[in-house]
């Protein structure tokens, strides 16, 4: 029983949709919040340099006016020499809700989101980032296919 549940649970997971639209997205601009204590300036590069690689791969163009926020942010705690590394990444952008009144706001429109354990936090962190990154992509190609 527990085999057949794990099947389907597994199964939901391939075929699920994202609850995000990632629809038209081609502009974008990076920021990098780091409130870990491990990476330095240079870390913060090199993960940057990794990120804007990766996306213009994809496709993306960076620094075009009114581009929509690719955010990346790392939290970390250390605990005994082990770190807890919270790294979400995701999108924000100017919107206007169906509320009354069309109200203008800024919202994140895509989010994902990781929580390990490491005792190598900033390889681990650096590994992170990429899967974070490949699922974006990945939803992105899901999105705009034609």
């Amino acid at each position: 029983m527990r085999k057949l549940l794990l099947l389907i649970f597994t199964c939901s997971l391939v075929f699920s949709s994202s609850i995000y639209t990632l629809d038209n997205v081609k502009n974008l601009n990076i920021y990098f919040d780091n409130k870990s204590g491990f990476l330095d300036n240079k870390n913060k590069e090199d993960i940057n340099k990794l990120i804007t690689k990766e996306l213009t791969s994809a496709g993306f163009i960076f620094g075009k006016t009114d581009a929509i926020i690719f955010f990346v942010k790392v939290k970390a705690k250390e605990l005994d020499e082990t770190y807890f590394i919270n790294v979400e990444l995701g999108l924000a952008e100017e919107v206007i809700t169906k509320r009354e009144g069309s109200v203008e706001t800024f919202a994140h429109t895509y989010i994902g989101s990781e929580l390990i354990e490491s005792e190598e936090p900033y390889t681990d962190t650096v590994e992170l980032i990429e899967y974070l990154l490949h699922e974006f992509i990945e939803s992105y190609k899901d999105d705009n296919e034609e």
